[in-house]
């Protein structure tokens, strides 16, 4: 299938989530109470997609049209969930 210009491809969208998934680890710690206090994830999601200079508006949008594709969505969940495990099979090797 062919992505729109104005849709982020899938690979971005895969790093997008797996830095998503990581904030909103450290967001429940904060919530049991693991010296995080105050953390706020929105502003982390917005300093992640400044970083990678995407406008919020690009996501959003480009979320939705995965979300009309669930079978591309589905493999950008898999590609990300690969890269999460090897994030923490390399933690856990420390």
């Amino acid at each position: 299938m062919e992505i729109p210009t104005d849709i982020l491809p899938d690979s971005t969208m895969e790093k997008i989530l797996v830095e998503f998934a990581i904030i909103d680890a450290a967001r429940n710690l904060s919530l049991s109470g693991i010296n995080l206090p105050n953390f706020k994830s929105e502003l982390f999601y917005e300093s992640t997609l400044k970083q990678m200079n995407i406008k919020r508006e690009t996501f959003n949008n480009s979320l939705q049209f995965y979300g009309q594709h669930p079978e591309l969505l589905q493999k950008i969940y898999e590609n990300a969930q690969i890269e999460l495990t090897k994030k923490q099979a390399a933690l856990n090797k420390r």
